[in-house]
């Protein structure tokens, strides 16, 4: 598929764009990189030096080979019902990818393919591998677009078909004559709430999204969403590594120069981490810039295409119905700005990853956009809090922890370690905010959740999607009438799940009814 113009049905085997060998030697070349290492390391006269030099260049020519034979034996096949994978080069397998069952294709261009002019697409199925069920690793950009919306297409055409023959079974059922004596049952088990979830249910799939929407994100939202995340995780690394790269590295008579120069700077180690995590600040921005610049939404109402990034461009299509849960993150500037991000969970094969729905937008259009865009989720207030008397959950980890830091901090410097304490005002209003954001609201087929650590999270998830429903508590809890309830989400074997810290226990068990409902429903049908 390195020539052709467009994808069209044909039994016609596809080729893998000849950078593949380059690519896949490079792998070769990576893996052999720390045995490398070690040999040299421990060559200790010429004769092991020129034994050396002898077998290197046999395994990169092994690798070179392995390469080349690798990508001559791979090709794939475009049939009208699914994608076909034939690879391997002693051991041949063959891999089917239905179009019905393929929740989402991702266009990737990493770094150096976008230098060779080329992509990477991943098809993903529920309950695949992490690495995607069949990915393409090299084809050119324009076949790997083509491709995708070629796949998009299909599945969308043999998901008419299937609601086309549910349509008419469901019309066959109906016509059929009902006799009086049995009008007062039907109509009882029509106003059955579990007949009623699993009709409305039924209803909202066959129904057809027909809305187009197009946005592009402008690069000004960009740099102020970049300026407003700060990945704290990113900022303790950076500093933990410059300190450690200047100490490893440096020779001492220059890190001791370095040193002093920095102390008559900034006096007290004070102002160093304030630097430190300025410089660390700019380079979260810079690295968020890179990764969403060029943020685009493309949705026809059946299905969503994201495409985002500068260095490294990444293209997510999936449809609509396949969302498993909304994630609403506000961060604490946001927070104050008003602004938030919402990202999307799918049913997919790599578990780690949230598809960003929108990486900044204000949250007085929150509402309305989410409804345009997944209308199978509604906009709910919450109705249940963490009780009062849960309080002291959210608060214990902050004495215990701050406790023991502060009397590490004594036992190390002294007087100076009792200023250790200044972490309670920066934890008690967080610990004092989680308690107070804590809660849901568990109404028809969706569990709404609000939780906070740094950030306030707010999270959508509907009944059907729901794996597992769990509940638990400390003795303590067990006394006092609280609970923890988990939710697991449909997808790879690790699953999605979301959970709360500290609930009424009266509360946790009308959801658990609530989800027992929705199982026994499964059952019957």
């Amino acid at each position: 598929m390195n020539d052709h113009e467009r994808v069209k049905q044909s039994p016609t085997r596809y080729k893998l764009h000849p950078a593949q060998i380059l690519l896949s030697w490079l792998e070769v070349i990576k893996a052999l990189i720390p045995l490398i290492i070690i040999v040299s390391l421990d060559i200790r006269d010429a004769a092991q030096l020129e034994w050396y030099h002898a077998i290197l260049p046999g395994f990169l020519l092994l690798g070179l080979m392995t390469s080349y034979l690798s990508w001559q034996r791979f090709y794939y096949v475009l049939e009208h019902d699914r994608v076909r994978i034939h690879k391997g080069i002693l051991f041949r397998e063959e891999r089917n990818l239905y179009y019905s069952r393929i929740h989402s294709v991702n266009v990737e261009q990493p770094l150096l393919h976008r230098l060779l002019g080329i992509a990477r697409i991943k098809i993903e199925m529920p309950g695949g591998k992490s690495e995607g069920d069949g990915v393409l690793k090299a084809i050119t950009l324009a076949t790997a677009n083509e491709l995708e919306r070629w796949i998009r297409s299909q599945s969308s055409s043999m998901k008419q078909k299937q609601d086309g023959q549910v349509r008419q079974e469901l019309s066959q059922e109906q016509s059929n004559d009902v006799s009086p004596s049995h009008l007062a049952s039907e109509q009882s088990a029509i106003l059955s709430p579990d007949v009623m979830d699993n009709k409305r249910e039924r209803e909202y799939d066959n129904t057809d999204q027909t809305t187009a929407y197009t946005y592009k994100l402008p690069f000004s939202e960009v740099l102020f969403a970049s300026i407003t995340t700060v990945n704290i995780g990113l900022v303790i690394t950076f500093i933990l590594g410059v300190i450690s790269f200047a100490d490893d590295i440096l020779p001492a008579s220059l890190y001791d120069r370095i040193l002093s120069v920095v102390q008559m700077i900034f006096p007290t180690w004070w102002g160093i981490v304030i630097v430190g995590v300025i410089a660390a600040w700019a380079l979260s921005t810079v690295l968020y810039m890179l990764k969403y610049g060029g943020f685009q939404l493309e949705s026809d109402g059946n299905q969503m295409s994201i495409s985002y990034g500068l260095l490294e461009k990444k293209k997510h299509v999936f449809r609509i119905k396949r969302v498993q849960a909304i994630v609403v993150k506000e961060g604490v500037l946001r927070q104050v700005l008003g602004y938030a991000e919402v990202g999307l969970h799918v049913v997919s094969s790599n578990k780690n990853e949230t598809v960003i729905l929108h990486p900044f937008i204000r949250k007085q259009l929150l509402q309305s956009w989410l409804i345009e865009m997944v209308p199978q989720f509604n906009w709910v207030e919450r109705e249940k809090r963490s009780p009062k008397r849960a309080i002291w959950s959210f608060f214990k980890w902050d004495i215990l922890i701050n406790g023991l830091l502060t009397a590490a901090a004594v036992w190390y410097f002294g007087m100076v370690g009792w200023w250790v304490l200044l972490l309670f005002v920066i934890t008690v209003p967080l610990s004092y905010a989680a308690h107070y954001d804590e809660g849901f609201t568990c109404r028809d087929e969706q569990l709404t959740i609000w939780k906070r650590d740094l950030a306030r999270y707010t999270i959508f998830a509907r009944r059907k999607q729901m794996v597992t429903f769990q509940k638990s508590s400390t003795p303590i809890q067990k006394k006092m009438r609280l609970q923890r309830m988990k939710v697991k989400l449909m997808g790879d074997v690790g699953g999605t799940s979301f959970s709360t810290q500290c609930l009424d226990e009266q509360d946790v068990e009308e959801v658990w009814n609530w989800s027992r409902r929705d199982q026994r429903a499964k059952q019957q049908n």
